[in-house]
């Protein structure tokens, strides 16, 4: 993929961002990881960009933000 981007179902170390609109028991997992912080980009971002054809910078409007205390 173009900038070193990859498509995986589960996180790797690597991984630093998760693209989701479903909060869902997965995602409350994978912020309740205390090692590792993601993070969560609406699919809006990606399609804007693409119509943008370039890297916008992120903002409140393309993030997902779960409150700590729901998981």
């Amino acid at each position: 993929m173009l900038h070193d981007g990859n498509i995986v179902q589960n996180p790797m170390s690597s991984t630093q961002y998760i693209v989701t609109d479903v909060i869902d028991y997965k995602l409350r997992a994978y912020q309740s990881q205390r090692d590792k912080k993601y993070t969560f980009i609406k699919p809006k971002y990606i399609l804007n960009c693409i119509s943008a054809n370039k890297i916008l910078p992120l903002s409140p409007l393309y993030l997902i933000v779960l409150p700590e205390n729901n998981f």
